[in-house]
C-alpha cells in the first residue's frame, strides 16, 4: 500500500547526537520522517542498496503508516507508555520486514533483534525469552510461506529509494510524495 501522507526519509542530522537518551543507531520514524543512521543512509544511497538495508525502510513504512491510522500523538503515547503496544507495533513491522526478506531468500538476525527489543533500545518492550521464541516463530512463517507476489513491496521500496533526501551540503532539492 503506497503511504497516504507526506514524508521524507533522510540521515539524522548531526544535532541529534546531543539529544539526551537519543539513539542513532536504528532508523527511527519521527512524524512524517524516516531518519537513517549514517551507515544505512550510504548502503540505501549506494548503486545497489543491499536487501536487508531495503527490508529496513518496510519497515519504518509500516510505522509511518500506523502513525496515519492511529493519529501521531495517540500512537506515540501508546508506544512509549505500554511495553505490550511498543512490542507489537515492532513486531507487525518485523513481520513485513521478515516476508521481504524470505521472498528474496534473505536472512534475519533473529539474537540480534531479540537482544534490541529486551534492553534500552526499545526501552525493554518484552524479555529476551519472549523476544526470541516470538521472532522465531514469525521468521520460521515467513521462510515456510514467503509471499509468492512482491511486485508491490518492490515497488514501494523502489519509490521510497526515490525519496531519500540528498545529505547535507547537496545541491539536490528535498523529495516528498
Amino acid at each position: 500500500m503506497t503511504l497516504p501522507v507526506k514524508y521524507q526519509i533522510r540521515p539524522f542530522p548531526n544535532y541529534w547526537h546531543y539529544i539526551p537518551a537519543s539513539n542513532t543507531s536504528l532508523a527511527l520514524t519521527f512524524f512524517s520522517t524516516i531518519y537513517l543512521p549514517r551507515e544505512l543512509y550510504n548502503k540505501l544511497t549506494s548503486p545497489n542498496p543491499d536487501l536487508f538495508s531495503k527490508s529496513v525502510l518496510l519497515h519504518e513504512r509500516t510505522h509511518l503508516l500506523e502513525l496515519y491510522e492511529y493519529g501521531s500523538l495517540k500512537w506515540y503515547l501508546r508506544y512509549l507508555l505500554s511495553r505490550q503496544f511498543r512490542f507489537s507495533a515492532e513486531l507487525r513491522a518485523i513481520e513485513v520486514q521478515m516476508n521481504y526478506l524470505a521472498a528474496h531468500g534473505g536472512n534475519y538476525d533473529l539474537e540480534w533483534k531479540a537482544d534490541q527489543l529486551s534492553n534500552s533500545t526499545y526501552v525493554w518492550a518484552a524479555a529476551y525469552t519472549e523476544a526470541k521464541s516470538t521472532l522465531t516463530k514469525m521468521w520460521e512463517d515467513a521462510k515456510k510461506h514467503p509471499p509468492t507476489d512482491t511486485r508491490a513491496l518492490d515497488a514501494e521500496v523502489q519509490m521510497m529509494l526515490g525519496k531519500i533526501v540528498p545529505a547535507q551540503g547537496t545541491a539536490s532539492p528535498l523529495h516528498f510524495s
